[in-house]
């Protein structure tokens, strides 16, 4: 089997796809989240569907664990979600051409969704901290994933606005412009 260049993928679909999940996950429709996770992951990988059932189960059950636990987190949960992302990357690194130090980027994945959910409980911004995965994953200095993770920043502020019943309803429209604008640039920076 051929491995997969991490840093060789289409932004605009990338984004779609992400946008896709995005809506399942806030609308808890935890099925379709899990097949257009194993779309995005067959279209990246380029790899046959079963073949990405499995780190799509890993995903999938990390943000549903994480999505369903929201305020009254246990250590356990914490390990669960952990032991998904490690599952996840550990397979992502075994098809990827780039070595991958799974734990980290899963402890980095972890920790940006909380740094989102707790802002007031970290010493760092959501911004820094998501700069601080993509940099890890795709093996560049972290200031040239900034403005990747400032684009999707203003998209989750976008659906933050309406969890805190600050709008009436999900701009998903915008949101899914700045996924494409935040996929692009960190398209360009990686390369």
């Amino acid at each position: 089997m051929s491995k997969k260049n991490l840093k060789d993928f289409k932004p605009n679909a990338a984004a779609f796809h992400e946008y896709k999940m995005w809506r399942f996950y806030y609308e808890h429709n935890f099925v379709r989240l899990f097949i257009e996770l194993v779309a995005f992951l067959k279209s990246y990988f380029g790899l046959g569907v079963i073949s990405v059932l499995m780190p799509g189960y890993f995903a999938g059950i990390a943000a549903i664990r994480f999505r369903k636990c929201k305020g009254k987190e246990s250590e356990s949960d914490m390990v669960k979600i952990s032991n998904s992302l490690n599952s996840f990357y550990t397979i992502i690194a075994n098809k990827s051409a780039q070595p991958i130090n799974v734990t980290k980027v899963a402890d980095l994945e972890l920790h940006w969704w909380l740094v989102d959910r707790y802002p007031e409980k970290f010493n760092e911004t959501r911004v820094e901290a998501i700069a601080a995965w993509a940099a890890e994953l795709f093996a560049v200095d972290v200031e040239r994933c900034l403005e990747f993770a400032q684009y999707r920043s203003q998209a989750m502020e976008l659906q933050d606005s309406y969890e805190n019943k600050e709008v009436e309803k999900i701009d998903w429209n915008t949101i899914h412009t700045l996924l494409q604008k935040s996929y692009s640039s960190l398209y360009a920076t990686i390369q």
